[in-house]
């Protein structure tokens, strides 16, 4: 155990992480490294075990270095799962050490995030698109962005820091919002945040004449809204579309699919249809890869699938 997690961070130190910019990175990706994935943030880490046993022994080889090591017991459906067996599958405090700031300040390419290590099975940010995050930057100053599916607004921070003249934000969910706007605070920033369901919006912006320089659609895999349950295996094409509808003639979209069983081909004729039922010419398109800590096993394709397209 100890001679893997001493390979785990030689592999990230040759990765250059972490680094004077960057303290939140994943450490062991369970997809391409073993049965445990483990994330670090700052001085702590969480360690998510998806079989049917946690093996208590990779926290307590990660307890010596790390302030506090926090437990994730991922079940298959999170959301078919009670309160009770959340506390237990997710404790509110360390397993191993001491307990993370109930709010703890990261930072990633420079910018500032909290996270909460604590609460259930999300922390705050994914970590998997880190990358993106900094591609926005580049592609964010000076522009309009809209971040659809915003959760702690992640995208939409970024952008701002990298000077948007304009971010607009929006999620189902209020809690998760406030968090964003928050995030915000930290870099005295200002942006807007749209409690609202994304599909219901998104028209009603359209036919305001709202447009974006930029738009970052990233959904969850399943969702219930106000029509019924959503779908990316079967609603994505038009929510892309919807999404197009509110591009700016010559904008950049950045279209993400996180579903196991959908691929980048999938993704590829999602949003060929979408530009089609938009009227829409896809000009340019990049695949952008996973960042390395999160490189899936040769031959397969990543979890997170990204499309950087300029429509």
């Amino acid at each position: 155990m100890d001679t893997k997690l001493d390979q785990a961070f030689a592999a990230r130190r040759a990765l250059g992480l972490p680094n004077a910019r960057t303290d939140a990175y994943r450490l062991i990706h369970a997809e391409g490294e073993g049965v445990v994935t483990v994330d670090v943030y700052g001085a702590f880490a969480v360690a998510s075990f998806y079989g049917d046993e946690v093996d208590a022994a990779w926290l307590d080889a990660l307890a010596p270095h790390f302030e506090g090591v926090y437990l994730k017991h991922r079940p298959k459906q999170a959301n078919e799962i009670g309160e009770a067996e959340r506390e237990q599958r997710a404790p509110a405090r360390a397993v191993r050490g001491t307990d993370a700031p109930a709010a703890l300040r990261i930072q990633e390419n420079g910018v500032p995030f909290e996270v909460r290590l604590g609460e259930g099975f999300s922390t705050g940010i994914f970590l998997d698109q880190r990358d993106n995050r900094a591609r926005l930057i580049d592609a964010a100053s000076g522009k309009s962005v809209l971040n659809l599916f915003a959760y702690t607004c992640g995208f939409g921070l970024v952008a701002a820091f990298a000077g948007a003249t304009r971010t607009v934000n929006i999620d189902v969910a209020k809690n998760v919002l406030e968090r964003g706007r928050h995030n915000y605070a930290l870099s005295s920033l200002q942006g807007e945040f749209l409690a609202r369901d994304v599909l219901e919006t998104l028209p009603k912006l359209h036919k305001r004449g709202e447009r974006f320089d930029v738009v970052v659609l990233d959904p969850p895999s399943y969702a219930s809204t106000k029509r019924g349950r959503f779908s990316v295996e079967r609603d994505y094409p038009e929510l892309a579309k919807l999404a197009l509808d509110l591009l700016a003639e010559g904008g950049t979209m950045l279209a993400c699919l996180n579903h196991h069983k959908l691929t980048e081909q999938d993704l590829e004729q999602a949003l060929r249809l979408a530009a089609s039922r938009a009227g829409r010419t896809i000009r340019e398109r990049m695949f952008a890869p996973v960042p390395a800590d999160h490189a899936p096993l040769r031959g397969r394709q990543p979890h997170l699938k990204s499309a950087w397209i300029r429509s």
